[in-house]
């Protein structure tokens, strides 16, 4: 059974692939978006090789924060330490997001970027208020991890 299910998760992203190739032939879909679609539509079965590649030509089209940033997740899923700090620095600078920060401080902190970590998750918590659920339990796990070295 659990073959099946992922023989047909990849018979459907094969059918995005198809309709993301009939949008950007047939209507015009930027090259950004049909870069990005693809890379999605990659990352969301496993292929992080693939994704990768076309997150890159979607920023090579046009640079976004958004892109770089899940480009950081591919590489760090990948073992790219060096392109996941690379990629995920960019992102944060250009939009400092709190999605962003949560990556970053975690990479950091593996990395032994220690000092550089505790201050994005600083900022993270002076925004605690703010953040949505999902955020919130990613700072409390991260918060753990850091443990007393974050005091």
């Amino acid at each position: 059974m659990r073959q099946d299910i992922g023989i047909a998760r990849i018979a459907l992203a094969y059918s995005k692939l198809a309709y993301i190739h009939a949008l950007y032939f047939g209507v015009g879909l930027t090259q950004e978006g049909f870069c990005l679609s693809k890379g999605n539509t990659w990352l969301g079965i496993g292929r992080l090789d693939r994704a990768i590649r076309c997150y890159r030509n979607s920023l090579k089209a046009e640079e976004n924060p958004r892109v770089r940033a899940l480009l950081g997740w591919c590489y760090s899923r990948a073992g790219d330490q060096t392109g996941a700090l690379e990629s995920y620095r960019l992102a944060y600078k250009a939009r400092p997001r709190h999605e962003i920060a949560l990556g970053l401080a975690s990479l950091e902190f593996s990395v032994g970027e220690k000092e550089t970590a505790f201050a994005v998750l600083r900022t993270l918590q002076k925004a605690r208020d703010t953040l949505n659920p999902k955020l919130l339990t990613e700072l409390k796990r991260l918060e753990d991890e850091f443990g007393a070295d974050l005091k």
